[in-house]
């Protein structure tokens, strides 16, 4: 079976080299250059190459040699049937290469190489489980809580006693409500009609928006704090947890400032206008 093979292959071979030599002696006849030809005949230069230089190895089966030497021939105006039929077609059979696992690289990954890495995996998560599962005394040590043993330090005989609750001193969160009773300033606000409020604490705005009946708020101050209402008459303002006031007539826009100086708040302009033009209404009427 080798020698048949090996004789078909050195006529194929043969027959290359000469087909090749007489393809590349009409080209540069013409002019025409192995890019131009592989432009019209879509065949990869290298394809070209390898059969003007007769190369066999490069090339694939015959039956697709063939096709490439018809395409070349009849670009350069020869007939390329007649070219391609000289050209021996009898299938040669090309040596086996080895596969993949008998290549040197994969020798290197033997199989008991992934089976050592499954039991690694399998050992973690037992391990994990493990630690899991253990009782409550040894996680507790594990995490720096002391437990009552029966051991001694040192020369005393003095057991180790774990601290109580009582004696551990935890932070307690602040009290919102004692933060604002501790400000000079403060004003309650409560809604008996729906109304849209700004209020502005030491030169900041705090709040801005709709509040609706029955609503209750408190702001606290340091040192300045300026109430704004779009519905004074529907806003009952208590200043230090003082009488309730209201802040105007209704749906009047109303402004009022509490200062930390002062014991009361500043009365609003349109209050002072309606209390002169009480006035003077009175007067006019004697």
């Amino acid at each position: 079976m080798k020698k048949p093979n090996l004789q078909i292959e050195s006529t194929q071979a043969t027959k290359l080299a000469e087909l090749g030599n007489y393809l590349r002696q009409s080209r540069r006849e013409q002019s025409m250059t192995l890019e131009e030809v592989s432009a019209q005949t879509k065949v990869q230069v290298r394809l070209l190459r390898a059969i003007e230089d007769g190369n066999f190895e490069r090339l694939p089966e015959s039956v697709y040699v063939k096709g490439f030497i018809r395409k070349y021939a009849e670009v350069l105006g020869l007939d390329g049937q007649v070219l391609a039929n000289s050209y021996p077609s009898e299938p040669v059979t090309r040596p086996i290469q080895s596969p993949w696992r008998d290549l040197p690289a994969a020798q290197l990954r033997p199989i008991h190489l992934y089976l050592l890495y499954l039991f690694l995996v399998i050992g973690a998560v037992s391990g994990l489980s493990h630690m899991m599962n253990r009782p409550g005394s040894q996680l507790a040590a594990q995490s720096g809580t002391p437990q009552a043993t029966s051991g001694t330090i040192g020369s005393g005989n003095q057991p180790i006693v774990p601290p109580s609750r009582t004696d551990a001193s935890e932070p307690t969160a602040p009290n919102p409500n004692s933060i604002q009773n501790s400000k000079p300033v403060r004003v309650g606000v409560k809604l008996t009609a729906a109304s849209w409020l700004q209020v502005v604490v030491d030169g900041k705005v705090t709040f801005a928006g709709m509040l609706a009946q029955g609503d209750t708020r408190t702001w606290a101050a340091d040192r300045q704090l300026t109430l704004r209402a779009g519905n004074a008459g529907g806003v009952l303002v208590a200043f230090n947890n003082g009488k309730e006031k209201k802040l105007g007539e209704p749906g009047a826009v109303e402004e009022v400032t509490f200062n930390a100086s002062s014991t009361s708040a500043a009365v609003p302009r349109s209050l002072l206008d309606s209390a002169a033009n009480t006035l003077v209404s009175h007067l006019q009427a004697f």
